[in-house]
C-alpha cells in the first residue's frame, strides 16, 4: 500500500468519492469519515497521519512511521481505498474493475498573482487509465471568463490527452475560485470537477466594484465620488458609457501619495502582484458623479465603462477599462411610516388598529387636504363583499417656534370583511406639497374561516 505524500486536509462538508465500491469520504471538522459497511473498519492515510472509522463512525488519530503501510484489524491493507496524489488526481485502489476511467494529474490548479491586463492559460494533464477507450462527452466552465479546450473527445486505453483552458482576469479583482465540470464515460466518476484558484491585482484599483448614494430625496442632487489607485505614472480618462440619463461626471482630484509598505498588512500584500521594500508613489484619480434633481422617483441603477489610457516607467501608453456600478433609492420629500399596514390574519369582521406617521424629511412645512379610502379593486367606499370597513382619522402636530417639524398622524381603524378571503385596499392622502400632492397607505389581511 502506497504511502500518501501529500494530502489537503479537508474542510467540513468535505466529500471525495473513492473507487472502492464508490465509496465516499465525508470531512466532519478536519477528520474524514470513512462511509463503510457496518461491522467494518477502513484506515485512510493523511501524510503523517492515519484516521480510523468504524461502524460506529467513531474516529481516532494515530500517527504512523512515515512510509509504514496502513492495514485494517484483519491485518490486510489489501482492497482498502487510500487517497493519493502520487499517480493522479482521483483516488486509487488495488482492483479495478473493467472500463474506462479518467485519471488527471492534478484536480486542482493554483495560477498565483496575475494583472487584469493578460488572459493566463494553463492545463490539466489526464490518462485513460482502464481497459476501454474513454469518451468525454462534455466539458463546462462555471464562467464565461473560463474558456476549456480539448483536441478530440475519444482516447484509448493508456492515451494521454490534456484540457487546455484559458483565464480571462479583465474586470476582476481578488480571489478567483472557478471550476471546470468533465462529463464523460467513467465507469465510477462520470462527473469530474476540476479546480482553478487565481488572484487578480488589477493595473488601477476599485474600492469596489458598486457605488451607492444611499437614499436621496426626490427634486435634490447627490454625488459619488469614485476613486481610481495605480502605479503607473500617468492615468488619463477619455471617456465614459453610462448606461442612463440623469447623471453628470468630470475628474475631480488627481494627486500621488507615498505609500509606506510597512503599513501594508501581510494579507494585502499577498494579493499584491508588486511586492515593495522602499516607499512607493500611487497616482490617485476620483472621478465625480451627480445625480441631478430630475431623477424620477423609481430605483437609480447606472453602469459604468470608463476608458482611458495608462502610462507605465517606461513612457509606453496601454489602453485600459474599468467597469462599475451606481445606485441610489429617489424616495419623496413627505415619508409615510409605516406605508404598508398589514392587518394579518383575523377573524371575519375582526378589528384592526395602525397608526402611520407622515412627515417631510426635509423638514418643511405641509397640510393634508383630503384623506380617501380605496378597497381592493379601487372603488370609493361603500366596496364589494371582500372590502374591509375602515374609518381613517387624523391630526396635525406641530412643534414649537418657526423651525420646528410639522407631521400627521393617521389612525386606521378597520374590520375584516364577513367573509373569508383575503382583502385590501388603500387610503389616498391629499397634500398641498406641490412635489408630492398624492401618496398611499396601502393594507391588506386574510380573513379566516370562523
Amino acid at each position: 500500500m502506497k504511502r500518501i505524500k501529500e494530502v489537503t486536509w479537508p474542510m467540513y462538508g468535505d466529500t471525495l468519492t473513492t473507487r472502492h465500491n464508490n465509496k465516499k469520504l465525508h470531512a466532519f471538522g478536519g477528520l474524514l469519515l470513512y462511509d463503510c459497511l457496518v461491522g467494518k473498519e477502513a484506515w485512510i492515510a493523511m501524510g503523517e497521519w492515519s484516521i480510523c472509522a468504524g461502524s460506529a463512525l467513531v474516529c481516532a488519530a494515530a500517527m504512523m512511521i512515515p512510509g509504514q503501510a496502513l492495514a485494517s484489524d484483519q491485518g490486510t491493507a489489501a482492497g482498502m481505498a487510500v487517497v493519493s496524489q502520487d499517480g493522479g488526481g482521483q483516488p486509487s485502489t488495488g482492483q479495478q474493475e473493467p472500463g474506462p476511467r479518467l485519471t488527471f494529474d492534478h484536480m486542482r490548479l493554483e495560477l498565483g498573482v496575475v494583472n487584469d491586463l493578460e488572459s493566463v492559460p494553463f492545463e490539466f494533464p489526464f490518462e485513460n487509465t482502464g481497459t476501454e477507450p474513454l469518451v468525454i462527452t462534455k466539458i463546462k466552465s462555471s464562467c464565461k471568463c473560463t474558456v476549456p479546450e480539448l483536441e478530440k473527445t475519444e482516447y484509448q486505453p493508456g492515451e494521454r490527452g490534456v484540457i487546455l483552458a484559458t483565464f480571462n482576469p479583465e474586470f476582476r479583482k481578488g480571489s478567483e475560485n472557478k471550476a471546470i465540470t468533465i462529463t464523460s464515460n467513467d465507469v465510477e466518476l462520470p462527473t469530474m470537477r476540476l479546480m482553478v484558484h487565481v488572484t487578480v491585482d488589477p493595473i488601477v484599483d476599485l474600492e469596489q466594484f458598486n457605488y451607492d448614494a444611499g437614499e436621496v430625496i426626490h427634486g435634490t442632487s447627490a454625488t459619488i465620488d469614485v476613486l481610481l489607485r495605480t502605479e503607473m505614472s500617468d492615468l488619463r480618462v477619455n471617456d465614459l458609457e453610462i448606461s442612463g440619463p440623469n447623471i453628470t461626471w468630470e475628474v475631480h482630484t488627481v494627486r500621488t501619495v507615498t505609500v509606506d509598505p510597512s503599513e501594508i498588512t501581510p494579507e494585502e500584500a499577498a494579493k499584491s502582484l508588486k511586492q515593495h521594500d522602499e516607499p512607493f508613489e500611487v497616482l490617485e484619480t476620483t472621478l465625480r458623479f451627480t445625480i441631478d434633481e430630475t431623477t424620477p422617483l423609481e430605483p437609480f441603477r447606472r453602469s459604468v465603462e470608463a476608458a482611458m489610457t495608462l502610462v507605465d516607467e517606461n513612457d509606453q501608453e496601454i489602453e485600459y477599462k474599468v467597469l462599475f456600478g451606481l445606485t441610489a433609492r429617489i424616495v419623496s420629500d413627505l415619508w409615510l411610516r409605516p406605508y404598508r399596514v398589514a392587518a394579518g390574519r383575523i377573524l371575519p369582521g375582526q378589528a384592526f388598529t395602525s397608526t402611520v406617521r407622515l412627515s417631510s424629511r426635509k423638514g418643511l412645512k405641509f397640510n393634508v387636504n383630503k384623506v380617501e379610502h380605496l378597497n381592493g379593486n379601487g372603488r370609493v367606499d361603500p366596496g364589494e363583499e371582500l372590502a374591509a370597513e375602515m374609518d381613517v382619522t387624523y391630526r396635525k402636530i406641530e412643534g414649537p417656534g418657526e423651525n420646528s417639524m410639522t407631521y400627521y398622524e393617521f389612525v386606521l381603524k378597520g374590520h375584516a370583511p364577513k367573509s373569508p378571503g383575503r382583502f385590501f385596499g388603500t387610503v389616498m392622502i391629499y397634500t398641498d406639497y406641490e412635489a408630492d400632492p398624492v401618496l398611499s397607505i396601502r393594507y391588506s389581511g386574510v380573513a379566516l374561516e370562523p
